[in-house]
Formats: C-alpha cells, structure tokens, sequence
C-alpha cells in the first residue's frame, strides 16, 4: 500500500512538471491510475529535462527536434500533453496526417485536460476541413504554419487563336468560290466571243457578267476574310495569358437578287 501510494505520487509530481511547460494553457489532470508508473526520481527528472527541451525547439522553430524530445519523454510517462504537443508541431510541419492521429489519441488519453480536448478536437476538424479543400481545388496548397502548395499555371485560352484560323479558313474557301466564277466567266466570255447568234451572244454576255460579280463579291469576302483572320491570330499572340474575348467566328450565306448573285460573310466577335 505504502508503495503504490509513493508510486502514485511520483507519477503526479512528473505530471505537474510537464504541464507547467505544456504549449497548451492548462494545469489540470484527470485522476485516475497510471498507465506506466514511474518508478524512481531520475525518471521525473528525465522527463522534466526532454520537455523543456522541446519546448525550447518548438519556440525556437525545430519541429522536429521538439517532436523527438517530447516523444521520448512520453516513452517514459504517457502524460497526455505531450501527445498534444506532438501534434502541434506536426501541424507546425504541415504534417497533417499525423497532426490528426496525434490529436485523436490525446483526446481518447484518460487524463486529457477537458478543455484541451475541446481545443483539440477543434483542431481536428480544421484539419479534416483542409484536407476536403485540397480534394476540391489541387492547387490550394499551405496548412497551419506551412507554406503553401505551388500552384500549377492555368493552360492558355486559344480562342483567339482559333477564331482566325476558322475565320481565315473561311476566306480561303471564298478566295476559291471567287476564282471558280472567274473560271466561269471566262468560258463565257469565250462563248460571246465564239458564237454568231445574236441570241446566244447576248445570253454569254448577261452570264460572264453575272459570273464575273459574283467573283468579284467572294474575291472581296474572301480577302477581308483573311485580313480578319490574321487580326485574330496577333491578337492571341500578343495577349498571351489574358482573358479570352467571346468566341468568334465567320459565316457565308447565298444572296440571290432579280439583277444578280453573291454571298454575304457574317462575322461575330
């Protein structure tokens, strides 16, 4: 009896000496049977140097350093606060994996300080809440006391880009139409020139003019067309990374008038 009450104290005395160097403010423990008893004053003493040890590495920045001081101590005395310290300075090393396990086994410890476990479960929840933003947005990066996470370059908008190759494709396809009437205007001028009918000639005439406005309208289109095309491809290379314009683009449609035929371009930027 006499030496489980000596036991006993012994294990308080330890207890008393970590929590005035606790990085949390608290000073009081749960009552209740050690887990591993300590068995002679050079343990208490022990345990008394690791913890300032830490708690000077943990002010002084050396995460790592307090996390191996406090774990021995803890391998010593499993006193709940410095399962709590660990893991502050697993948070401190954006670790936040085992920040949370250290966290959720100082709050299932016996002798957890109540109003700790509140701060610790709190920091469990901001943790759970950084991991669900990092699942969302990969490029959010940082933590408690972390840098944050490089951020990744958004990929460049082409739609300038894009608008003068389908624009300028579309002025090619009308250059083209254009030479095909000029093609056609010259067969019937050949067929005017050819014919002794003054029927017939008087019909060649009327159709190489007509074929030969309809060439000049796609010869026209067909170059403005292209003109725009380039406008939107130095637009995209000298913009770079700016914000897109709308999307543009081109359209033909067929004119038919009573005196003539042609083609009317549509273009939408």
């Amino acid at each position: 009896m006499a030496h489980t009450a000596q036991r006993h104290a012994r294990r308080w005395t330890c207890a008393a000496l970590i929590a005035s160097m606790a990085l949390f403010p608290t000073v009081g423990w749960a009552q209740g049977e050690a887990d591993a008893p300590v068995e002679d004053n050079n343990d208490v003493q022990r345990v008394e140097e690791l913890s300032a040890k830490g708690t000077d590495a943990f002010r002084a920045g050396r995460y790592k350093e307090a996390i191996g001081a406090f774990e021995q101590a803890y391998a010593i005395t499993p006193v709940a606060n410095l399962l709590y310290n660990i893991a502050l300075c697993y948070e401190k090393l954006n670790d936040l994996d085992n920040a949370h396990a250290y966290y959720k086994r100082f709050i299932v410890a016996p002798d957890a300080n109540a109003d700790v476990r509140s701060t610790a479960l709190a920091r469990m929840d901001e943790i759970d809440q950084l991991r669900r933003n990092k699942a969302v947005d990969p490029l959010q990066g940082g933590g408690p006391g972390g840098g944050g996470g490089e951020k990744k370059t958004p990929p460049k908008d082409n739609t300038w880009m894009n608008a003068g190759l389908i624009t300028g494709g579309t002025g090619l396809a009308l250059l083209g139409a254009g030479a095909v009437f000029g093609v056609l205007t010259i067969s019937d001028t050949d067929d005017f020139d050819n014919s002794r009918d003054p029927v017939e000639k008087a019909r060649a005439k009327d159709d190489a003019t007509q074929k030969a406005l309809v060439a000049d309208v796609f010869y026209g289109l067909g170059a403005a067309a292209l003109i725009t095309g380039g406008i939107f491809i130095i637009m995209d290379l000298t913009q770079g990374q700016e914000e897109a314009p709308p999307e543009a683009g081109a359209s033909v449609r067929p004119m038919i008038a009573p005196d003539g035929a042609g083609a009317m371009v549509e273009f939408s930027f």
